[in-house]
């Protein structure tokens, strides 16, 4: 009897060492699979088992889903989804916790390929034990031990008990990290956007402060420009009173004293009487050409206000292609086909950026075609349909293509222009928003454009404001 309880303390702290290591391990893992294969493999080996399987319960279908399996060698595998025949009966759960004799047939395989020689399993009472796992999310699991020969003593039972909390908490565990990785994953995403954003807005700070800035600079530039300009109309008339008195004087004496006469021949007053109204043309001219770019600067870059105003887009869009004169190299040409279009209401601060941005978008695209005219159209019409009347500006461009790829992402919120490499001008999806959402007007395009264009060079693009006549 002393050898006897000495053999069986030292099994029982054999079993104890290596149930211990066994808990250990699998609480130590945070991968599902590698947790439930590590637990029927070194159960099946704890307790010289047959079989050791993990299955999952389905309650509504009454079935078992066989995924995890550990077999003894010169054994087939049984992995499958099994049920009780006669259809869902409702106490399948009940009878493997009685450990009665079940016959289970397979109702689908996780390999569609896998032999169906082993169409059934035949659970003996006397052959196999049912531990149930119950997990935090309430799916229930079971842990099967067979073997064959008179099995589920006491003291395996216990062992299979102790495992199968062990399960438990190994696979909630499993479970919580999964969920914490999916919401580390979804923060990072929203970081990610947040960066973005943060970027966007920064972006956009900077440009009303660049607006702001080029706004009172033009004021600034405004006032003598204006100053200048208005004396120049003075300045051209009194020359011309001058010259008249000249003239007059050439008439009345036309034999001057010969230090006269050698004056007007060393400043050849003929030239100077010729070139002077001229130069104080070009001189007014280009004063009216730098009033024209400051005026435009200034409607360009002064900010909203908070109300909507009435504008004229054909206006705006001349203004932009005189502020972007120094950009519209020599090669570029610039086709203007206007319709007679009304005031609309709108922000004509925000509606200028996209127009101008879409215009630089443009100017990108075509200046590297090389034996081929470098063309941007510009067209603006109205249009009108069931929902209402509208103002259509098209922006087009004979440059490269514009992906499908590309196309389909271009207006999307979060760094989908660093694909479209030629984009210089305002973020795309800020257009986007600044059409669609303050203005209630739609932002598309669509590239190649013309067949013509196409066999010519890259295909081209076009981007079509539409905006509603309120």
């Amino acid at each position: 009897m002393a050898l006897k309880l000495f053999a069986l303390n030292g099994i029982r702290s054999h079993t104890e060492a290596l149930l211990h290591r066994l808990t250990g391990r699998i609480r130590a893992c945070l991968d599902l699979d590698r947790i439930l294969q590590t637990t029927v493999d070194e159960l099946g080996t704890l307790l010289k088992l047959d079989r050791a399987i993990f299955a999952w319960y389905d309650p509504r279908q009454d079935t078992l889903e066989f995924g995890w399996e550990y077999c003894r060698e010169g054994l087939p595998g049984r992995l499958g989804i099994f049920g009780v025949p006669g259809g869902p009966s409702g106490d399948l759960a009940a009878r493997l916790h009685r450990c009665e004799t079940i016959l289970l047939y397979k109702t689908a395989s996780p390999d569609a390929t896998a032999s169906e020689e082993h169409a059934h399993i035949e659970l003996t009472n006397s052959h196999y034990a049912a531990v149930p796992v119950l997990t935090e999310n309430h799916r229930l699991g079971y842990l099967f031990a067979c073997a064959n020969r008179r099995f589920a003593t006491p003291d395996e039972v216990q062992v299979l008990e102790a495992i199968a909390d062990s399960l438990a908490i190994a696979i909630s565990q499993s479970q919580l990290h999964g969920q914490i990785q999916e919401e580390l994953k979804l923060l990072e995403e929203v970081l990610a956007k947040l960066r973005i954003t943060e970027e966007h807005l920064v972006q956009s700070e900077k440009i009303t402060m660049v607006g702001q800035l080029a706004a009172e600079v033009a004021q600034e530039i405004n006032n003598p420009i204006n100053f200048i300009y208005g004396r120049l109309i003075h300045l051209n008339d009194y020359i011309k009173d001058l010259l008249s008195i000249i003239r007059l004087y050439r008439e009345q004496y036309p034999e001057p004293v010969p230090r006269i006469a050698k004056k007007i021949e060393r400043c050849d007053l003929d030239f100077i009487s010729q070139e002077l109204p001229q130069i104080l043309n070009f001189l007014k001219i280009g004063a009216d050409g730098i009033r024209q770019i400051v005026l435009a600067l200034r409607k360009f870059s002064l900010p909203d206000e908070a109300n909507k105003e009435h504008a004229n887009v054909n206006e705006s869009i001349d203004n932009l292609l005189l502020l972007l004169a120094h950009r519209l190299e020599q090669k570029i040409l610039v086709v203007k086909e206007y319709n007679n279009l009304p005031p609309i209401l709108c922000y004509p601060g925000q509606l200028s950026q996209v127009f101008a941005s879409l215009i630089i978008n443009a100017i990108d695209a075509v200046k590297n075609i090389e034996n081929s005219a470098q063309l941007i159209t510009i067209k603006t019409d109205i249009f009108e349909d069931d929902t209402g009347r509208f103002i259509v500006v098209s922006i087009a461009h004979n440059g490269s293509i514009i992906t499908q790829e590309i196309q389909h992402r271009i207006f999307e919120d979060f760094g989908t222009n660093k694909s479209f490499k030629n984009f210089t001008g305002l973020d795309l999806s800020v257009c986007y928003k600044i059409i669609v959402e303050l203005h209630g007007g739609s932002l598309t395009v669509e590239s190649p454009v013309q067949p013509q264009i196409k066999s010519q060079t890259g295909g081209g693009a076009e981007f079509r404001v539409k905006l509603p006549i309120v």
